[in-house]
């Protein structure tokens, strides 16, 4: 299996005393789905934005495909969703909001229509095209969001707290576009601390703890422990595949 992302020994900090982020090191394979949840404050969001490139690293590496890459080859590289769908979302139809990534790269018509074609198929907005984004249910901009994202053709997709503010279809519809997106190659890092909703589906699983990966692997009885004791909510006497919301 290919590596897609290897962060190597990571470190970020604001201050010169302490140390947010701790010599972190891992990678994401290619066309893989990871997990990464930890308690409020862990540190999470932060890392996701040094690996888009939004922020600086104090220290460390990050390389895609072997390449290390500095911030602005990882902002082309790496896609991010925000946890606020809305944020993200800037025209009055379905249509020009995907659009907008592309035009702003000065990508021919041709290309567009392909892609958003493509895209639309492969999210389930076929028909929407014409509708505002703020007429969409909550599940629908989340998908819309990732599309505007997927426009750009990324290498990498990372989504922060995708299920946040969404009702349980929205939810499911999420999930399973997800699980089509890795189907067709793509390689997600997920990060949620809403775990009982997904780690049924993820192919690896890492707990952020005081700045430094705690545990990572493939999801195991083992794992759902240390989840449960670093304040991450699973229910009592549940697997690993209990943990999912798309059983009916």
């Amino acid at each position: 299996m290919c590596t897609m992302l290897s962060v190597n020994d990571l470190t970020f900090s604001f201050s010169k005393d302490h140390l947010l982020l701790d010599h972190i090191s891992f990678t994401l394979q290619k066309g893989t789905i990871t997990l990464l949840t930890g308690a409020n404050g862990a540190g999470k969001s932060v890392l996701l934005k040094i690996i888009k490139g939004l922020m600086a690293e104090t220290g460390g590496t990050i390389a895609i495909e072997g390449r290390c890459m500095n911030r602005k080859e990882r902002m082309r590289h790496i896609g991010l969703v925000f946890q606020e769908a809305s944020t993200q979302i800037v025209a009055r139809t379905v249509e020009k909001d995907i659009r907008f990534g592309m035009e702003n790269m000065g990508i021919g018509e041709a290309e567009q229509q392909r892609r958003l074609s493509h895209l639309v198929t492969l999210l389930g907005l076929t028909g929407k095209l014409d509708q505002n984004p703020i007429t969409l249910s909550g599940g629908e901009a989340r998908k819309l969001a990732i599309a505007g994202v997927l426009a750009m053709e990324p290498d990498i997709l990372i989504m922060d707290e995708p299920f946040a503010n969404l009702d349980w279809p929205s939810v499911k519809e999420v999930i399973s576009t997800l699980l089509t997106l890795k189907a067709q190659g793509t390689t997600i890092l997920l990060v949620s601390h809403e775990v009982e909703k997904i780690l049924a589906h993820v192919d690896e699983a890492m707990l952020l703890k005081n700045g430094t990966i705690a545990t990572d692997g493939k999801p195991d009885q083992k794992m759902l422990e240390l989840f449960r004791n670093n304040d991450i909510f699973l229910p009592h006497s549940c697997t690993v595949e209990d943990l999912t919301w798309l059983k009916p």
